[in-house]
C-alpha cells in the first residue's frame, strides 16, 4: 500500500523493487489485499465498501464486488483461487465466486464489525474475528457456523491465520495476546503474551 492510502503497489519481493503502482485503486483508504495462489490476480478492499479485482502483473482492473454496506477490512482468497471471502464493518462476511463475481454466501453471527478473516489450507473452513471479541469458524461449503472458539467480549479481536496444514488457528487482538486453537477439537492449546 502506498503513502496516500488509495495506492496499490505490487512488489517483487526477491529484488525489493516495485513492479506496478495502481493510483486511486479505491475511492478511499485501502484496508486489505490478497494475491491468488497462482499469482494471476489480486483483490483489494477498503473503506469505500467494495472489493476490486486486479490482473497480475499488468495491474489491469478485472471488476468490482459490491454488496457490503460499510468498510471492508480484510479479504482472503481460497486455495484453489475460485472464491474469496471479505470481512466488513457491516458485521458480515461475504463469500464471492471469482468467475461470476457474485455473492455465494453471506455469513452473519458477529455482533460488531468483523475485523479479519482467513481460509483454511484445504478450503473447508473460514475463520473470522471481530470487535465483539469472538473467533468464529464457518463451513465454507454452505456457510454454517461450525463453532465459536473464543468469547473474549472484553477485547476486540483483530487478526487470524491458519497453520500451514490447517490443524491450528491463531488469533490476536487488542489484549496483546495470541491464542492458538486446535481446529478439529476447538481446544485452546496456547496463549502467547509479549506484545
Amino acid at each position: 500500500l502506498g503513502d496516500d492510502g488509495r495506492r496499490l503497489v505490487l512488489w517483487d519481493v526477491a529484488r525489493g523493487s516495485v513492479i506496478r503502482t495502481i493510483e486511486n485503486a479505491h475511492t478511499s483508504d485501502i484496508l486489505g489485499c490478497a494475491i491468488s495462489p497462482d499469482s494471476r490476480w489480486a483483490v483489494s478492499c477498503g473503506q469505500d465498501r467494495v472489493l476490486n479485482l486486479w490482473e497480475l502483473p499488468s495491474g489491469n482492473w478485472l471488476g468490482r464486488l459490491e454488496g457490503h454496506t460499510d468498510a471492508v477490512w480484510r479479504c482472503a482468497i481460497s486455495p484453489n483461487g475460485q472464491w474469496l471471502v471479505s470481512a466488513s464493518t457491516d458485521q458480515s462476511l461475504r463469500v464471492w465466486d471469482f468467475a461470476s463475481r457474485a455473492t455465494r454466501l453471506v455469513l452473519r453471527g458477529h455482533s460488531d464489525q468483523v475485523n479479519g478473516c482467513a481460509i483454511s489450507p484445504d478450503g473447508q473452513h473460514i475463520a473470522s474475528v471481530g470487535a465483539d471479541g469472538r473467533v468464529r469458524l464457518w463451513l465454507a461449503e454452505d456457510g454454517r457456523e461450525h463453532c465459536v472458539l473464543s468469547e473474549h467480549s472484553d477485547s476486540s479481536m483483530l487478526t487470524c491465520a491458519f497453520s500451514s496444514h490447517g490443524e491450528y488457528l491463531a488469533a490476536g487482538g487488542y489484549d496483546r495476546k495470541i491464542r492458538i486453537w486446535n481446529v478439529r477439537t476447538g481446544e485452546l492449546v496456547a496463549t502467547l503474551e509479549g506484545h
